[in-house]
């Protein structure tokens, strides 16, 4: 396993936007790394859809490369476990990218698409994480809200 923490801490030092990837094609790896970083999360890359099942459990995001080998087993267990996924692939593979969505995956795009995508949704859950934190910390422990 492979952490790269450009992640941002939360106002009190708290929460960070955990990502785990599985993205072993490495010009992929340097645009989803970048881009998660740069939205302020802290990302854990695996080498295999078991070690992506095992480590995405205490993750906010999974990204996962969608033609890695038993990887839609790794997206249902994520799934079933309330885990978002995101995943890619070829824009030309429809099915791939069909059998992904009816695996549970979350946001699926095609290759292309993948810096632009991650990183708006990135910057959502880290301001999200930022604010459960700033609340979390308030009298009382939560925002009136909650």
């Amino acid at each position: 396993m492979n952490t790269a923490s450009g992640g941002v801490q939360g106002p009190v030092g708290g929460s960070t936007y955990r990502v785990v990837a599985l993205v072993p094609n490495l010009m992929d790896r340097g645009r989803v790394e970048a881009a998660l970083l740069a939205a302020g999360a802290t990302v854990e890359f695996v080498a295999s859809a078991s070690q992506l099942a095992e480590a995405g459990g205490g993750a906010q995001l999974a990204v996962v490369d969608l033609t890695v080998p038993l990887v839609m087993v790794a997206v249902a267990s994520l799934s079933a476990a309330g885990t978002p996924t995101f995943g890619f692939g070829s824009h030309v593979d429809r099915e791939l990218l069909r059998r992904a969505r009816a695996s549970g995956c979350n946001d699926v795009v095609p290759r292309s698409a993948v810096a632009h995508r991650l990183a708006l949704i990135v910057a959502a859950g880290v301001a999200g994480v930022a604010g459960r934190a700033a609340s979390d910390t308030a009298p009382g422990g939560r925002s009136p809200g909650r």
